[in-house]
């Protein structure tokens, strides 16, 4: 019985890892185009007046938005809406 209860154990710490693992997979993308755009954005507006338009501020948020684009005409093609 010990085996069988170690193999049970085991086997639902394995799952809940797999499941933390695919939450995190998912959710990822997601927060840091929520994070990180505000982000550069207020960057974008507070250093405008010195560094000009071209800072980093604004090519991260570029990046950001660019790379959102990419990421949902993918999964839009893909089938996945």
């Amino acid at each position: 019985m010990i085996g069988v209860e170690r193999h049970r154990f085991f086997c639902e710490r394995h799952h809940g890892e797999i499941v933390h693992a695919t939450v995190i997979r998912l959710t990822l993308l997601p927060f840091l185009y929520y994070a990180l755009l505000p982000g550069a954005l207020g960057y974008a507006i507070v250093w405008w007046a010195q560094k000009g338009p071209v800072n980093a501020g604004t090519v991260l948020a570029t990046a950001i938005a660019l790379a959102a684009i990419v990421w949902v005409s993918r999964g839009v093609r893909s089938g996945r809406e």
